[in-house]
């Protein structure tokens, strides 16, 4: 999985606490399977899921349990799609610079239809962030 380091980075510089049992990762991203946390005793301070849409799914069940989000848990997503989803919930959420993600893919090609595949266009990483939802406890 791709994402975790990613997730763990933003989360850490952060100051958030991060307990790699409570990261909710799934192959497919478009439904949460409850099955896959381990038993809601013990929670931590903070979830994490590997896509916004596991992270929307896990504050239900979460809730649904008895379990306050934020006040209990801090939930935080991954991919910056669900930043804006309503005005009553936003979900926390590690962001993209899906600006400059674009612009760099199109840089990318025309180096590669220029140059061929080369260390200039065969790997970039860029800047992530933390976007700070209403399922993100604030610190007191």
């Amino acid at each position: 999985e791709l994402r975790a380091p990613v997730i763990r980075k933003v989360l850490l510089e952060a100051g958030l606490e991060v307990v790699d049992k409570w990261c909710a990762v799934q192959l497919s991203d478009d439904v949460f399977d409850p099955a896959m946390l381990p038993e809601l005793k013990d929670i931590p301070e903070l979830v994490w899921c590997s896509s916004d849409t596991l992270a929307a799914g896990l504050t239900n069940h979460l809730r649904s349990c008895g379990i306050r989000v934020p006040q209990d848990v801090s939930v935080v997503g991954f991919n910056g799609f669900f930043s804006e989803n309503s005005a009553e919930e936003r979900i926390a959420t590690i962001t993209h610079p899906f600006y400059q993600l674009g612009e760099k893919a199109v840089d990318l090609l025309l180096e590669y239809f220029e140059h061929g595949l080369n260390e200039n266009n065969s790997h970039v990483l860029l800047d992530t962030g933390l976007f700070k939802g209403t399922t993100l406890r604030k610190k007191p």
